[in-house]
């Protein structure tokens, strides 16, 4: 017997703006982010959190990226020092507050603006039954 089933699941987009420059300049910080972050949202992080400084602190160019494979997808990072502003992704394969994780991910990030895109992936699975 054959089933066909339909589940959606999150794509969290977050654009953060005016962050707090300290936390978003260290490795160590955005590594207990990525953490904290699975932690809280019940995802389960099977490589890493993988963490790179890149660019001359004097420059525009200058950021921390790091992310972690999830069992569930990925979370991933992007800090920008010299503009005060960080991109993240959480891409999952199963569904958690999105709420609670901006709220969570804001307030860490002291980022006084947040633009959020939520993307609901859709998949429709065919699930076989004996």
């Amino acid at each position: 017997m054959t089933e066909q089933s339909t589940m959606e699941f999150p794509h969290l987009i977050l654009n953060l703006y005016d962050c707090g420059e300290s936390a978003i300049d260290d490795e160590g910080y955005i590594a207990e982010l990525i953490i904290d972050l699975s932690s809280l949202i019940g995802m389960n992080i099977i490589s890493g959190p993988h963490l790179l400084s890149y660019g001359d602190p004097n420059s525009k160019d200058h950021g921390v990226t790091g992310y972690a494979i999830i069992a569930e997808s990925h979370i991933a990072v992007h800090t920008y020092t010299f503009d005060r502003c960080t991109y993240l992704d959480i891409f999952s394969c199963k569904d958690f507050d999105v709420e609670k994780a901006i709220l969570f991910i804001t307030d860490r990030l002291e980022s006084k603006r947040c633009y959020k895109q939520l993307i609901h992936r859709r998949t429709d699975a065919v699930m076989q039954h004996r």
